[in-house]
């Protein structure tokens, strides 16, 4: 079977997806006739204008490029003469040969199934696609001994110009091979014009949003999606397009959904088909965090050292406590300065700051002790007042903190917010920890811990809306 007849099979079952045959080809005149340099015809969903032809976008003494648009009723013909070494038979004024020749014919590849990365990298096309390949003479034989330069010149002087041969073909879609070294060629692509849009993952609520691209002459209840689960290969069904919920996106149709996610580890794949056949495998890394959090968990597995506020003994204690509050803070995306005995006057260790969209900052002073903490509440909120009119900034707030490794008390709480300082201890660690990259933003974690600046000692961070 010739390649063009079996790429023909592969795409027949989905032969409704397209409506016209989109042309680009780049020839050089050899004898009295033109050879294909650079070419392809690419099915699309889009109707055929009513004069829809095949017609000279540049024609000179040794270059031709023919542009259009067929109805896709005209494939059966396209692919007769693509058999017998003329691309376009009849359709154009133009008689333009594959090969230099019977004894010089070059060779096609057969059909294949590209997916979409790699049929956007090498055919620019961003859908999964049918391609079947035709690989010709070496394009300097083709070219019989015309120099490059000379082409490129006469096409910079042409209506419209183009710069060189490069520039024609990037005008055309065609993605040109090495001069040197490389072979004229010819594709016939299919591509299937249904895609994922998004996969993502809601951390708050365990749950993974799906939408799906298509173009309007697919069949919804043609398309399906499901998933597999990779650590035990569990499957589920997640319906066909058309149980989806319909959407749209500037010109793009969307049919999305979101579903529960029944594990948070591992990958899953979420496969996209069309007709039973496979158009796109999206692979998805299951996670409990996010991005950012998964990245730290490269230099602290699971995070479990920088949830200890304090691991050492002795007269590094004090310091280490210092380090571990500084980690934490830079851990949910605060940006921090780390002053220690450096500041003047004994001032508070750490500052920490988050900048509001509006312009407006939040600003942590952080003190941290191993002793009573209740015995640096004073300080703590003298000098976040004095920071307050050092400022003179109304609109921004400061917020004063102690960190302890031990645990804090109801009362210690009471007692500190009564002055309008937050206490962080081992459970207010556990409580930002349990929000920490799970998709509740850093204004959720400064409003708990302003919450407890104000003695509200039972506010969770997970429970807010």
């Amino acid at each position: 079977m010739h390649a063009a007849e079996g790429w023909r099979a592969k795409i027949e079952a989905h032969i409704g997806l397209w409506r016209s045959l989109k042309f680009s080809c780049i020839s050089i005149r050899t004898g009295s006739g033109w050879t294909n340099l650079f070419g392809r015809c690419i099915l699309s969903p889009e109707n055929p204008e009513p004069s829809a032809s095949i017609s000279p976008l540049v024609e000179t003494e040794n270059v031709l490029a023919l542009s259009g648009q067929l109805p896709i009723e005209r494939l059966p013909n396209l692919l007769q003469n693509l058999m017998q070494d003329n691309i376009f038979g009849n359709d154009v004024g133009f008689r333009v040969r594959l090969s230099l020749g019977e004894d010089r014919k070059g060779s096609w590849y057969p059909a294949r199934r590209q997916d979409r990365p790699f049929a956007l990298r090498d055919l620019g096309v961003d859908f999964s696609a049918w391609v079947a390949s035709y690989n010709g003479p070496g394009v300097l034989e083709v070219l019989a001994g015309r120099f490059e330069n000379d082409i490129d010149e006469s096409l910079r002087v042409t209506n419209p110009p183009f710069d060189g041969l490069s520039g024609l073909c990037r005008s055309m879609g065609i993605r040109r091979p090495a001069i040197s070294g490389g072979n004229a060629d010819f594709d016939l692509i299919a591509p299937i014009p249904i895609r994922f849009c998004t996969v993502s993952q809601n951390l708050s609520k365990e749950r993974l949003y799906i939408s799906v691209e298509l173009s309007a002459t697919a069949d919804l209840n043609r398309a399906a999606v499901s998933s597999i689960y990779s650590t035990n290969q569990e499957s589920h069904s997640l319906g066909r397009l058309s149980e989806w919920k319909a959407a749209s996106h500037g010109n793009a149709l969307l049919r999305e959904t979101d579903i529960d996610l029944h594990q948070n580890k591992g990958r899953l794949k979420v496969v996209l088909s069309y007709g039973g056949t496979l158009v796109e495998l999206h692979d998805h890394y299951l996670s409990s965090l996010d991005s950012w959090a998964r990245t730290c968990e490269f230099f602290d597995p699971e995070l479990n050292r920088s949830k200890e506020l304090n691991d050492e003994r002795g007269k590094m204690r004090v310091e280490s406590l210092e380090m571990s509050a500084l980690r934490l803070l830079g851990l949910i995306g605060l940006r921090t300065v780390w002053f220690g005995k450096q500041s003047t006057e004994r001032k508070p260790d750490i500052l920490a700051c988050h900048d509001y969209r509006d312009g407006r900052k939040a600003l942590l002073l952080v003190e941290c002790t191993e002793e009573d903490p209740t015995a640096k509440i004073a300080k703590v909120s003298h000098e976040a007042e004095s920071l307050r009119h050092f400022l003179r900034d109304d609109a921004s707030i400061v917020i004063p903190m102690i960190f302890t490794s031990g645990e804090c008390s109801a009362a210690e709480s009471e007692q500190a917010g009564s002055q309008k300082v937050a206490i962080v201890g081992a459970d207010e660690v556990r409580a930002i920890f349990a929000s920490f990259g799970r998709g509740r933003d850093l204004e959720r974690i400064l409003n708990y811990i302003e919450g407890l600046s104000v003695g509200n000692v039972s506010q969770s961070i997970l429970h807010q809306s």
